[in-house]
This record gives structure tokens, C-alpha cells and sequence, in this order.
């Protein structure tokens, strides 16, 4: 097939009208060798689509589905049986040089409006699988979707993104307009319908940030920042004493917390976490500490190291 438009064969579902019951008949049995140039549907473009749909006694297979896709490629595989009054969908992707810009776009931002194409760019790359039970009427039951996914997203910048916006007042608003990262990496699990993000760091051009949290399917979010003192604003880092050397502040930070919903949010001190940290570089910078308050400290001297036309000539 040259050119596929869903718009034309499948109806828009609109929310309040009823949608049919999506039913197997165990008589039904078919193979279908797919090979599209072009499909179209809503905002989503694929090209060169190539894969196998197998319909066997109330089971849907699709067998490794390649596509391009945003820029990049993609491979699919996943099956569609019933269990109960429901059905258990099982799907695994491979991303290769996505553009995920295009990507949110084209899926309309997956039809939430909290991270959106309008905040995040870059090239991504994600293996990973996600269960999720789907009613006869095509309903997803988020919270209970189970899934895992290895991302690397390189090139990317998270451009005003109101959540970062929102640490303005603990660090320069200027390293979070556009906050860059040359290279992102992290296996994010999602269990009963929450994404759990471990830590990761995330570098602007003016400090780095610790980033770690959950956030729910439904809307829940907890952040947490860990974020160096010496990359915070001056006016909250001034209350700091002076005497102390930047590479005692390098080794400090403090801890920040996002909860809310993403409609509603606030950002505060997470003193527990502050408390904890403390107390483990206080042990480690006691005896630096101490040096400072006699007046004894001297910072560590940084060893230049000599050019080629610097040389000693011991001839």
C-alpha cells in the first residue's frame, strides 16, 4: 500500500458518546503481511511500515512492526488477549534516533498536558515493555499498567518547564529556562500505574541537579532535587558562612521536594533529607571545619599543569 488514512476508515471517538465493544470471536483466523509507505492518522506519521498481524481464537499478535517514525525508527511487538471480563495487552518498543519532540506531538502528548512538546527536545533511544489491561470498550486501566524502560536521550533540553520554573527562588532563573543535557540515561519502572524515576543528574550551563520521584498515572507527582549550595542564589546561599572554601560548598547540597498534582504543585525544603546529608559531611569535613574556625584552612592549590613550550631543557 502506497498511502493509509486511518482518519478515513476509522471514526474519531468523541468523549460522552459511546464507543463499541471491542470483541475476538474465537472463529476468527487470519494473517496479514503488512507493507505501507505511508500512514496517516490524526497528528501520527509513519513510513515504510512492515510487519505481520496474526488474529488467531480470541488472540491479536503483531509481529515485529518496523516503522520510521519522528526522524528515527522503531520496532513493536505485542499481543492483545482476553482474561476475564477485560483484556491483557503486552507491548515492547526499540526507539533509534527519535526526535522526541515530534514524537510527543504526533501521540498528542500521550493526552496529558503537564510534560509537553512544547518543554522537551532531543534525540531519544528507549528498549522497553509495558503491560496493560484494556476493557471491552478499549479503556485503559492505568493504575494498573506495569512496565520498565531504558531511555538515553542525547542533545536534549527541557525549555520552560514550569515545575523547574518553579525552583526560581532557590536557583538563577537563567540555569533553568533552558536546562541542557549532553547525554540522559536512566531505566524508569512504572508499577501499578506509578512511573518511578531513580536518581539521575541533570546539568545547565550554570549548575547541576540531583533528580529523583514518582509520578502517578492519575496526576500525582513527587519530585525531589538535590541541588549544590554553591550553585544556589545568592540571596539563599548568603546565610552560608563565607569563610567556608568552594570546595567544602562543592561537596554540600540541599534538598528540594515537588508535590502536588500537576495542576497543582509546590515546591518545598525536604529538611529530612537536609538533616541526613549533614550530618554525613559534617563527619567528613569535621577536621575542615574545625580548620576554618581557627583561621588554619588553606585551600587545596590546583596543580598547573605546564605546556609543551614550558618545558625545563637540562641539556
Amino acid at each position: 500500500v502506497d498511502y493509509l488514512d486511518l482518519d478515513a476508515i476509522l471514526p474519531a471517538v468523541s468523549h460522552g458518546i459511546d464507543t463499541p465493544t471491542l470483541d475476538l470471536s474465537p472463529r476468527w483466523h487470519a494473517t496479514i503481511d503488512c507493507d505501507i509507505q505511508q500512514m496517516h492518522y490524526r497528528r501520527f506519521r509513519g513510513k515504510n511500515i512492515r510487519t505481520q498481524l496474526r488474529i488467531s481464537p480470541q488472540k491479536l499478535v503483531l509481529e515485529q512492526c518496523h516503522l520510521g517514525i519522528a526522524g528515527g525508527k522503531a520496532s513493536l511487538s505485542g499481543y492483545l488477549h482476553p482474561s476475564g471480563d477485560h483484556y491483557d495487552t503486552h507491548m515492547t518498543t526499540k526507539l533509534r534516533g527519535v526526535d522526541i519532540q515530534q514524537l510527543l506531538y504526533m501521540c498528542e502528548n500521550f493526552y496529558q498536558h503537564f510534560l509537553t512538546d512544547e518543554h522537551l527536545h532531543g534525540k531519544l533511544l528507549a528498549d522497553g515493555y509495558l503491560d496493560l489491561p484494556l476493557s471491552r470498550q478499549g479503556q485503559v486501566d492505568w493504575k494498573a499498567a506495569q512496565g520498565e524502560v531504558d531511555i538515553k536521550l542525547h542533545d536534549g533540553v527541557l525549555q520552560q518547564f514550569p515545575p523547574i520554573q518553579r525552583l526560581a527562588k532557590y536557583i538563577p532563573r537563567e540555569a533553568l529556562a533552558q536546562v541542557r543535557f549532553s547525554a540522559l540515561r536512566n531505566r524508569i519502572k512504572i508499577k501499578h500505574g506509578v512511573i518511578h524515576i531513580p536518581p539521575m543528574e541533570v546539568h545547565s550551563s550554570i549548575t547541576r541537579m540531583l533528580l529523583s520521584g514518582t509520578h502517578a498515572l492519575d496526576g500525582r507527582i513527587n519530585y525531589r532535587f538535590e541541588v549544590p549550595l554553591a550553585g544556589l542564589n545568592k540571596g539563599v546561599s548568603k546565610q552560608h558562612p563565607e569563610a567556608v572554601a568552594e570546595d567544602v560548598l562543592d561537596d554540600i547540597n540541599v534538598f528540594l521536594r515537588l508535590q502536588g498534582t500537576t495542576d497543582q504543585y509546590q515546591v518545598t525544603y525536604d529538611t529530612r533529607a537536609l538533616k541526613k546529608s549533614l550530618q554525613q559531611k559534617l563527619k567528613k569535613h569535621g577536621r575542615v571545619i574545625k580548620q576554618i574556625l581557627r583561621g588554619e584552612y588553606q585551600q587545596k592549590k590546583k596543580v598547573q599543569e605546564l605546556i609543551s613550550d614550558e618545558y625545563l631543557d637540562f641539556d
